[in-house]
């Protein structure tokens, strides 16, 4: 859900972007983000930019030391991801206890840390598996997709590294994936990541962003361009940066509720932290390690190191933040504001369709679907993916079937050259742990 296409005409001029040499000459750094998150940092102005590399916590182990996909360590391919999703991961969809769909949706919708460019393909990767940029997925031939459609692979495009684009010289011996997106909470997802990108979505008159009036409403931006970011197959969508808007409609939802940048970005920073993390890792431990703070009311802590680089690291884009993947439940609800009745809707019905901004727009259901978001209950965090995800994922109108999550995550994860499991748990002080048992 968070890849951006990297055409050949984009290869041609894409470069990741230099920083100002002097953030104090311009006054407006003091008060103001940049939109590209640079002079965030004034003693170290590219930390955190966006169109920036990755860091690593661990070196990468691509196979071949450079950029080839990991290998196991008798050299030989590691097992076939779509066979590992089907073996490893039950299918049941057991609702959560408390956490509901705002928690799910506001990760995906508002945070945007693993969104990369694809390399510069316009080919089916299943068509030539053997290209640079292609990883493709094989699927089992007695899976239910490759038995219902007689498709016998699922096409995966690389993720693109500083080795196919104008960056400069890491000095690293290996390449390094590209993020797109600032690494701060920005709401770079609705202003853009450049000056030149969020032209495109203001008017210029009271700080006010476009908007398409439909129905009498205010709505985002609206494009009906077949040859826009819309893509092929949707005769309408969302103008805004992240164009996951289209993908489901909760998403759309999210993106429209935030529209004055520096207020709206303060909210947005106290609501990451304060409600939605100690939701995600408990607030025990986000205050005993000191990553939130108990403060009197008008009292700061003033903890910013500047030595400290606020890149997303690969680790985190490629693995660890897809945990929520496990989260998504098959279906989303549209609640009354009696909430006395919902309408239950399959969320593979709704996978990047254009019908999807009409339903938005049809009657009360922008209201239902926020209700629903704050009442539906999120999928329970455990080893199970939603049959939705794992066998319908990005399902198309005319396809009984579509493709499967997890499996594109355990790819993704092997195209970033990731540690292994072990890897990390020594890196961070735990004990290896060895078949059986102790998994």
């Amino acid at each position: 859900m968070n890849e951006i296409l990297l055409s050949s005409k984009l290869k041609e001029s894409f470069q990741c972007i230099t920083p100002p040499s002097d953030c104090a000459s311009d006054p407006k750094n003091f008060y103001y983000r940049t939109f590209d998150g640079s002079c965030n940092n004034f003693h170290t102005p590219d930390y955190g930019m966006a169109t920036s590399r990755y860091l690593r916590m661990l070196a990468p182990k691509y196979s071949d030391g450079v950029s080839s996909p990991t290998a196991s360590v008798t050299g030989s391919s590691l097992p076939n991801a779509r066979l590992l999703s089907l073996s490893l991961y039950g299918e049941s969809s057991l609702p959560d206890d408390y956490r509901t769909m705002a928690f799910y949706n506001g990760s995906i919708g508002s945070s945007r840390h693993d969104t990369f460019l694809k390399s510069n393909t316009t080919e089916d990767c299943c068509q030539q598996p053997e290209s640079n940029n292609c990883y493709p997925i094989f699927l089992h031939p007695r899976g239910p997709i490759s038995q219902s459609l007689s498709k016998k692979c699922l096409n995966f495009v690389r993720s693109a590294s500083d080795t196919n684009t104008a960056c400069r010289e890491s000095g690293a011996t290996y390449s390094e994936k590209i993020t797109m997106t600032s690494a701060f909470l920005d709401l770079s997802f609705a202003y853009g990541n450049s000056i030149n990108q969020n032209k495109n979505f203001r008017v210029f008159k009271s700080g006010q962003l476009k908007t398409s009036l439909v129905n009498n409403r205010n709505w985002l931006p609206l494009s009906m361009d077949p040859d826009s970011e819309c893509g092929e197959e949707n005769y309408q969508c969302y103008t805004l940066p992240d164009m996951r808007n289209q993908f489901i409609p909760t998403i759309a939802v999210l993106h429209t509720i935030i529209e004055a940048r520096k207020i709206n970005i303060a909210q947005y920073q106290k609501i990451t932290f304060y409600d939605w993390l100690p939701l995600l890792v408990g607030p025990s431990y986000a205050y005993n390690n000191n990553i939130l703070h108990r403060t009197a009311t008008n009292e700061y802590v003033y903890d910013y190191k500047p030595t400290v680089n606020a890149a997303p690291y690969a680790e985190f884009a490629a693995a660890a933040f897809r945990y929520s993947h496990n989260q998504i439940p098959g279906w989303f609800s549209l609640v009354s504001s009696g909430r006395n009745s919902n309408r239950t809707l399959r969320l593979s019905n709704h996978f990047e369709r254009p019908e999807n901004l009409n339903l938005l727009w049809d009657g009360d259901n922008f209201d239902s679907l926020i209700r629903g978001l704050t009442t539906q209950l999120q999928k329970r965090p455990d080893s199970n993916i939603d049959k939705e995800i794992k066998h319908y994922f990005d399902r198309k109108s005319f396809e009984e079937y579509g493709s499967d999550l997890k499996s594109i995550d355990i790819q993704r994860g092997r195209d970033y050259g990731l540690p292994s499991y072990n890897d990390m748990r020594v890196y961070c002080g735990l004990p290896e742990r060895r078949i059986g048992q102790d998994f």
